[in-house]
């Protein structure tokens, strides 16, 4: 049976074919801006899509808001190597504050036994 589109009134639509048009083809289907990862809250008609995108200002800024995207990645990224680097450091101190008590345990030990031969 062809059915009609309530968005952009297409009549004989095959039902078959009906999600594919609301999904793919419908005019008047729901998009978000090519900017959303950016945070461009538009969203609208396809058939509006190109107007925004040609005037949508988070378009005309990406190059910037890109970079400062990666930078705040890798800033980011360089703080959790400073916290992995601060947590090594923690763990050699610790290593060698063991190592120190088991010089002065050894050394104590051998001096007992110094003393019992």
């Amino acid at each position: 049976l062809p059915v009609k589109c309530r968005s952009c009134f297409q009549e004989n639509i095959r039902r078959a074919t009906f999600s594919q048009h609301t999904q793919e083809i419908c005019p008047k289907r729901r998009v978000c801006c090519s900017a959303s990862n950016i945070q461009c809250p538009w969203d609208g008609p396809y058939d509006q899509f190109h107007r925004h995108v040609n005037e949508c200002p988070y378009e005309k800024i990406r190059p910037l808001l890109s970079k400062l995207i990666n930078d705040v990645a890798r800033l980011d990224h360089l703080s959790q190597l400073q916290k992995q680097n601060q947590d090594l450091e923690n763990n050699l101190q610790e290593l060698q504050d063991h190592m120190e008590q088991m010089k002065n345990e050894n050394e104590s030990l051998r001096e007992k036994l110094n003393e019992t031969e």
